[in-house]
């Protein structure tokens, strides 16, 4: 073997040549002496020399003829990429034909050179060529070399899976993730396989399929030693060119502490809530300002106002803007204390201001109050910071009423009249059902149309009443009737009765948080009944369409029913005050129960107008 040296050049190149023939060797020197002037070329042109160059490996690039004595090249070729598989190989030939080429380049030679004056001229280009594509096949390996030490160091674990979710990478943090002994034990399973449960996995797929992606996904997975740890899964999904899916590719965290610490918080913040809510006194937390930061149910009991309407409030405003209901009392605070007294005189000033006191005095502050019956103890304890300076308080109300045993007692003896009442309520408008049914059971024996409306009638009175009685022992207040709850109710049933809806009729029904004892809201009940059912039945005749009107309206401490509608009008020979009907009869007596007045107006729209006070 020897050596040829080439002129000095700024990019040296070591040549390997397998070649026997001379002039041939020369021919090659010559090509790419020009462009590579300072390679080095190693010549081997038998066996020994062949085996001892490739043993030593010490050139870039490999030039071999077909016909060698001892192989052919392309059994040279084969040799080289076996040992150095990025190490290109040029074949340099005066024979072989097409076909050769064709075979050698598919079985990965570099190129293919004939010795032939129109074509040994392209031999610069072809190493040129076969040097750029190992530098680049090299920088991609380094590249890829690189990813797979950040693949294998991450301390996330990553994953590629088929569609069928058969594992064909993971990274040694997946592996220990799921307690597995190697990355070969893993490819041997199923992703599918680790779910808890099969609906996180369906849930998994549904949303791989519609978005493409998985962000945040949170699911219970179980190792391979049966342990269980929660993972939050981000994934993607890969397609080629139609669509179809290739493979899934994500990472998987590890969050089973983040999840116990999330879950020991949310246990703590519950503890300290419901801790916090079994104070019997009421609390409240305050800023630096004297508002309202957090407060306790009790104080939300005491303060007779939602949470919403406490919190963001001032404290002072808390307790004093209810009028005459909230004034100060004697000071009952002792020495102990270092209590203050407070009058209502002073609510509008900064001395009336129990945190301001306090923020003033740096000590404890306390004031005895009555507020809507009951006296309450309220003191504020100020926050104070290193520098003593108030960034905060706490308020606690503290109920002083001597009778709460003694109400505890009226309150269970209050809520046993309370099931009593209900009972009562219930059987009493059950027995006005029977005789609703009865009613409704002789009108099918009667043939006379008047008598039949007659017993119609009645049966409305009765279930305007019996649906009084049907509402108390459904309702929470056994003592007051939703007013407006009762009275859709009622006409509700009017309509389907007569099927004014067919008449094209509608109802207006105005009331709002109105609620009134048995005793008024039974006579109101059958006044709408009267008048509603007359509107109903004589007010649009002949398929007249229209507008039948009920109100209820707080007014002056009393009440103003209006039942209305813009049909025909009443009769002019008709006197709805001493009318012999049964209905203006009624109506008229129930005014008169209910001590009210009545006041009909028949210009225009017909409308009946009773003032009354509930007794």
């Amino acid at each position: 073997m020897s050596e040829v040296a080439g002129r000095a050049f700024s990019a040296p190149m070591r040549l390997l040549v397998v070649e026997d023939d001379p002039m041939d060797i020369t021919l090659i020197e010559r090509m790419l002496a020009r462009e590579f002037p300072e390679m080095s070329m190693v010549i081997v042109d038998d066996e020994r020399e062949y085996a001892r160059a490739l043993e030593e490996g010490d050139f870039d690039v490999v030039i071999t003829d077909l016909n060698l004595p001892w192989t052919d090249g392309l059994s040279v070729m084969r040799d080289v990429h076996e040992r150095y598989p990025l190490c290109p190989v040029i074949m340099f030939t005066g024979t072989g034909s097409e076909e050769t080429a064709v075979a050698a380049m598919k079985a990965g030679l570099d190129d293919y050179v004939l010795k032939k004056p129109t074509h040994f001229i392209r031999l610069s280009a072809a190493v040129r060529t076969a040097l750029a594509r190992r530098r680049e096949h090299t920088r991609l390996l380094e590249i890829e070399e690189r990813y797979r030490r950040l693949f294998d160091r991450i301390p996330v674990g990553l994953y590629r899976t088929t569609p069928d979710g058969m594992f064909v990478d993971a990274n040694p943090a997946m592996v220990a993730m799921l307690g597995y002994d190697s990355a070969d034990d893993l490819m041997e399973t199923n992703a599918a396989d680790a779910y808890l449960d099969e609906e996180s996995r369906r849930e998994w797929l549904r949303r791989m399929e519609r978005d493409g992606t998985v962000t945040g996904f949170e699911v219970r997975i179980r190792r391979r030693d049966g342990t269980v740890i929660w993972v939050e899964d981000n994934a993607r999904v890969a397609r080629d060119g139609e669509g179809n899916i290739i493979y899934y590719e994500g990472s998987l965290e590890d969050i089973t502490d983040r999840k116990a610490t999330a879950e020991a918080l949310r246990r703590a913040i519950e503890t300290w809530v419901s801790t916090f809510d079994a104070i019997v006194d009421g609390v409240a937390l305050l800023d630096g300002n004297g508002i309202v930061i957090q407060c306790n149910a009790a104080a939300s009991a005491i303060l007779d106002r939602p949470f919403s309407d406490i919190i963001g409030r001032r404290s002072h405003k808390l307790l004093h803007d209810d009028g005459p209901d909230a004034h100060a009392g004697p000071d009952a605070s002792s020495a102990g204390d270092r209590g203050s007294r407070h009058t209502q005189e002073d609510d509008g000033a900064v001395g009336g201001d129990l945190f301001e006191r306090a923020r003033r005095s740096r000590r404890r502050e306390v004031e005895i109050m009555e507020r809507k019956g009951r006296w309450y103890k309220v003191t504020l304890d100020p926050i104070l910071d290193m520098d003593r300076r108030v960034t905060g308080g706490v308020y606690i109300i503290r109920d002083i009423t001597d009778q709460h045993r003694a109400e505890e007692k009226v309150h269970a003896s209050l809520r046993e009249k309370e099931i009593l009442l209900k009972e009562i309520h219930h059987r009493v408008k059950n027995n006005m059902q029977v005789m609703s049914s009865m009613l409704n059971l002789q009108a099918a024996y009667v043939e006379s149309d008047s008598t039949r409306e007659m017993l119609r009638e009645g049966q409305n009175r009765i279930k305007s009443m019996a649906l009084i009685h049907e509402m108390l022992y459904q309702s929470e207040d056994l003592s007051l009737v939703d007013m407006e709850g009762y009275v859709r109710t009622l006409t509700n049933g009017l309509v389907s009765m007569y099927m004014c809806e067919r008449k094209g009729l509608r109802l207006r029904v105005h009331i709002r948080d109105i609620r009134m004892g048995i005793d008024t809201a039974i006579p109101v009940g059958l006044i709408i009944n009267e008048l509603m059912s007359n509107a109903l039945k004589h007010a649009f005749p002949d398929g007249r369409a229209g507008e039948i009107t009920i109100r209820l309206d707080r007014d002056d401490g009393g009440y103003v029913l209006v039942v209305g509608d813009d049909g025909v009008g009443l009769p002019e020979d008709i006197d709805p005050y001493s009318a012999e009907s049964m209905g203006l009869v009624l109506v008229n007596l129930l005014v008169d129960q209910l001590g009210g007045r009545m006041d009909v107006a028949r210009e225009g729209e017909t409308e009946f107008r009773i003032a009354f006070r509930e007794g």
